[in-house]
Formats: structure tokens, sequence, C-alpha cells
């Protein structure tokens, strides 16, 4: 049996109905975060805006929890998607990273391929550097 998948974010949501069962849920504060919502049971909102959606995918579709100030609202949906700006979507994996005196050596890598003859002295350059490493 496979575990179901979980994701939590918090932000003020504001909701709109898209109709046939769809919902857009959007956090314009939370960096342009929004959670689009597919064959949703969901019939209103108590509240226009909630501080919080969990998510939770399974075998079924999908479970919803909405919180709101002083309720929470739980229901099905067929299918969901996060669409999360760039910036934050790879903010916490463990990419490498270049330092300022990296950046500067392959912008002068980069620099010295764009003229004429430039890729032949970096190709060169780049044998004498495995001779001597040898």
């Amino acid at each position: 049996m496979e575990t179901a998948q979980r994701r939590s974010l918090k932000g003020d949501f504001r909701g709109e109905e898209l109709g046939d069962g769809r919902w857009r849920f959007t956090a314009p504060g939370n960096a342009g975060v929004s959670v689009l919502l597919h064959h949703a049971r969901l019939e209103r909102l108590p509240a226009p805006s909630c501080a919080a959606i969990a998510l939770e995918w399974d075998e079924r579709g999908v479970l919803v929890t909405l919180a709101f100030a002083n309720v929470t609202q739980t229901f099905r949906a067929g299918a969901a998607s996060i669409l999360e700006p760039r910036d934050s979507l790879y903010s916490g994996l463990p990419l490498a990273r270049f330092d300022g005196s990296a950046r500067a050596f392959w912008r002068r890598v980069f620099l010295l391929s764009r003229i004429p003859g430039g890729a032949g002295l970096l190709r060169m350059l780049a044998r004498r550097a495995r001779r001597g490493n040898s």
C-alpha cells in the first residue's frame, strides 16, 4: 500500500469558483502561490479567505482541508495542483550554489567562448590542465 503525499500551505488564500467543480485559491501575499482544485465537492466557503490549506493525495483523489479563522472545512477533490513561483519552489532543495569567485570564473569562461577563437583557446587550456593533473 502506498503512503499518501501531504502538503500544507499557509497564507491569506482567497477562493474563487471557476465552474464545473473547479476552484482556485490564491494568496497574493504568499509570493503568488495558488492552488487549483478539479472535481471539488465544495458547495460554498464559510468565509472569503482561509488561513491555511492542507492537501493529502491518495488513490481516491485529494482530501482538502481549509482552515478559516474559527472553523475548518474538509472535502474531496479529484485532483489538485499547486502553482509556486520558481524562487520558492527550489528554496528547500540542497542545490549547489556558486560563490562570487566561481561566478566570476564562469563569467570569464563564457565571455571567452563567445569571441572568435575563444573556444579553441579554452580547449587548449583544458588539455594543458588535464595533462598537468595526470
